[in-house]
């Protein structure tokens, strides 16, 4: 088996048990893995309206993905969407009542899973693994 066929599999089988165990303990939201992560930013932003290209851009995803989870999560009652009042091409994402009720619940689903991989290395493996994935990310361009 060649590296990059070990590299990928690696990564493809921890992202999918990450999503799986994400979307199963936030079922009841009906949330995906890309939902959460848009949720997340959101929670994590230093503004009240944020972009949905910043969302894109911060979390390495396409436009058209961050904006059908935009459009998800609007229809679910998370957040609202609206145009940008000096520039109507930009979608702004805020935050409702039911939304930001929600944070607590996502926030710790998300800590717990990383904490629970975290506890199983060490301070040495766990700064290991970082670099490795820098160093292989910024390999991709």
């Amino acid at each position: 088996m060649k590296n990059s066929e070990i590299i990928y599999g690696a990564a493809h089988r921890f992202l999918k048990q990450y999503r799986s165990r994400v979307e199963r303990q936030l079922g009841s939201y009906g949330l995906s893995i890309v939902e959460v992560r848009v949720l997340t930013a959101v929670y994590t932003s230093s503004e009240s309206m944020v972009t949905q290209e910043s969302l894109a851009a911060a979390l390495s995803i396409d436009r058209s993905n961050i904006g059908r989870a935009a459009k998800k999560l609007e229809q679910k009652g998370f957040i609202t969407r609206a145009a940008d009042q000096e520039d109507a091409r930009v979608s702004l994402v805020v935050l409702t009542d039911e939304g930001r009720a929600l944070e607590p619940e996502v926030t710790a689903v998300s800590d717990q899973l990383l904490s629970s991989m975290a506890m199983k290395l060490t301070e040495r493996e766990l700064e290991t693994l970082t670099l490795l994935l820098a160093k292989a990310t910024s390999t991709l361009g």
